[in-house]
């Protein structure tokens, strides 16, 4: 009995997967696991801080820009157990977890380029992308744009579903 061969969504899934851990296993290195450079985790995580003590909730002065980055807040202001009280427990896993959603970012764009392009310009595209200062950068402390970019592919590739059904 000969093997299957695996179908091209087969593949591409496992393309996706394995371009996903190569960008965690290369960037692991990388991640602050004490807050960032500028700062900015500090102060965004000093205002969950101060939210979850004064019960303010995305009303909290402290809170670095809310109205743009709202999910993000109610993620942490929601996390199950003492976290969002203590700073020094929250900047690790703010950071941990955008190093993990820029990881899940490298398979949904290489699924969206695969849409348009063989696998091997997808793969190119991604490895292009997320090798930028920003991108990389941005996966190894805690931003909201990490998480921010994954409902931009998302609707990107909502948008693809839905144009070539029109078509």
């Amino acid at each position: 009995m000969e093997p299957r061969k695996p179908t091209s969504r087969q593949l591409d899934l496992l393309i996706a997967l394995g371009l996903s851990a190569a960008y965690l296993i290369a960037t692991f290195p990388w991640i602050y696991h004490d807050g960032f450079a500028e700062h900015d985790c500090y102060v965004m995580g000093a205002g969950v801080v101060q939210a979850t003590w004064q019960g303010t909730g995305l009303l909290e002065p402290m809170l670095y820009f809310p109205v743009s980055q709202p999910l993000y807040y109610l993620l942490f202001l929601n996390w199950p157990g003492p976290v969002a009280e203590n700073l020094n427990g929250l900047i690790p896993l703010m950071n941990r977890l955008s190093w993990l959603a820029m990881g899940v970012g490298v398979g949904l764009l290489y699924g969206i380029i695969r849409r348009v392009a063989p696998p091997a310009w997808a793969g190119i595209g991604v490895v292009a992308a997320f090798t930028t200062p920003t991108l990389f950068e941005m996966g190894t402390y805690g931003h909201p744009s990490s998480l921010a970019l994954h409902a931009s592919f998302l609707s990107l590739a909502s948008l693809m579903s839905l144009i070539s059904l029109l078509i």
